[in-house]
C-alpha cells in the first residue's frame, strides 16, 4: 500500500496479503515499510488484519512490490503453510555485544520449537551498525553451522538516522 495514513497503509498491505492466499490460516506475516510512517502506528494496522500470529520485517530504504521497486510504501508477505511453525527471537545490545545479541536472538526463538525441525533463520537486523559476523558467531551458537540464516538489515530511506525492526 501506497497510502500516506501509516495505520491504513499496513492495514490495507495486510488484508492485501490475506486475500492473496489460498489457505486463509496465515502463520507469520513479515512487512517491510518505509521508515516516513509512523512506525507504531503500521504495524498497529497490520496487527488489526493479523492479530495473533507473528509480525517480523522492518522499515526500508525502499520497497520490492509485484509492480516494481516503490518507496514511502508498506509491503506485506503472508505465510500460510500448514506444517510452518514460526518462532521468534530478539537479541539486544548489539552495539556491545554483537555475539551475544545474536545467541539470545537464536535461544529465544528455538524455545518454541523443543526439539522439533526446524529450516532456517531469518535475521532482520539494523542496518545502521556493524559486527555482523559476530551476531552470526553467536546464532551458530545455539542453530549449528549448517542451519540456513537469511534475512537483511533493514534502512530509514537513506537518512542514516534509526532504523526498526519488526517482532
Amino acid at each position: 500500500s501506497a497510502n500516506t495514513n501509516a495505520y491504513a497503509a499496513g492495514q490495507a498491505a495486510a488484508r492485501l496479503a490475506l486475500q492473496r492466499l489460498t489457505n486463509p490460516h496465515a502463520n507469520v506475516a513479515v512487512v517491510f515499510g518505509s521508515s516516513w510512517f509512523d512506525q507504531a502506528r503500521l504495524l498497529e494496522g497490520v496487527r488489526s488484519v493479523f492479530n495473533s500470529i507473528p509480525v517480523v520485517g522492518g522499515s526500508t530504504a525502499g520497497e520490492i512490490t509485484p509492480e516494481g521497486p516503490q518507496s514511502h510504501s508498506c509491503v506485506v508477505l503472508a505465510s500460510a503453510y500448514e506444517d510452518l511453525m514460526v518462532s521468534v527471537g530478539i537479541g539486544t545490545a548489539m552495539e556491545s555485544n554483537p555475539r551475544l545479541a545474536g545467541y539470545r536472538a537464536a535461544q529465544q526463538a528455538m524455545r518454541q520449537f523443543k526439539g522439533r525441525t526446524r529450516s532456517g533463520f531469518l535475521l532482520f537486523g539494523d542496518g545502521l551498525l556493524t559486527g555482523y559476523a559476530e551476531v552470526l558467531r553467536g546464532i551458530q551458537e545455539i542453530l549449528g553451522t549448517s542451519s540456513l540464516v537469511t534475512g537483511g538489515l533493514m534502512g530509514d530511506d537513506l537518512r542514516f538516522t534509526r532504523t526498526h525492526q519488526y517482532a
